[in-house]
């Protein structure tokens, strides 16, 4: 995940993740470095209950990488707090992140 999405997002700043969600999207410069940014986009999304946005950028991630489900992503260390890759892969399932 970019430095700077998750940081405003977890402090209550989703409006400035997600413009920092833009930001490392439109530098991505591989599949995985798009897939941060479109995840963190969806993740302010959520946390603003604009699920429906959200949709748009789980689904164009989905596409990208459709190994990364929410299952595989509970598998690994996304952070180092449990509870924040819990918060963020809920959010990306109610946006329609395949559970499987």
């Amino acid at each position: 995940m970019s430095p700077e999405i998750l940081p405003q997002i977890y402090s209550g700043r989703p409006q400035e993740g997600i413009e920092a969600g833009h930001r490392a999207l439109a530098n991505a410069y591989s599949p995985f470095n798009r897939l941060i940014g479109l995840y963190g986009i969806a993740f302010g999304l959520v946390e603003l209950g604009r699920v429906d946005e959200a949709r748009r950028y789980v689904a164009e991630g989905v596409a990208l990488v459709p190994a990364r489900t929410a299952s595989q992503m509970h598998r690994s260390t996304l952070f180092q707090n449990p509870a924040h890759t819990e918060r963020f892969v809920e959010a990306l399932i109610r946006a329609g992140l395949p559970t499987g």
